[in-house]
């Protein structure tokens, strides 16, 4: 797709939301290390289900179909990345994990 082509309206806001929510799982991750707390957990978990089953699906639609723009598709390209790389972070934890694959290539 061409950057001129009518941007995904949201994409942009979508990404840094995700990239939020990785940043507090990194953190989710220091403080279970240090002080372990189920609640915390819990919380975190609603969160970060509704970030990957809501806005995550959504940008793999949109990345599937070429609708990203080129800037936006590296940017969701380093999202999946750091997901792949959370994996065994995200199964210490016992929350969800993507439902989209986290290679670039189509999960269903």
């Amino acid at each position: 797709m061409s950057d001129a082509t009518p941007r995904v309206t949201g994409v942009d806001t979508d990404i840094d939301m995700l990239c939020a929510q990785i940043a507090a799982l990194r953190e989710l991750e220091q403080n279970q290390a240090k002080e372990p707390n189920s609640n915390r957990v819990y919380a975190f978990g609603i969160r970060w289900g509704a970030m990957i089953f809501g806005r995550l699906e959504r940008l793999d639609h949109y990345s599937r179909k070429g609708a990203l723009s080129s800037g936006e598709q590296q940017r969701y390209d380093s999202l999946l990345a750091e997901l792949r790389e959370l994996l065994p972070v995200m199964d210490e934890l016992g929350v969800a994990r993507p439902n989209v694959s986290l290679d670039g290539s189509p999960a269903r």
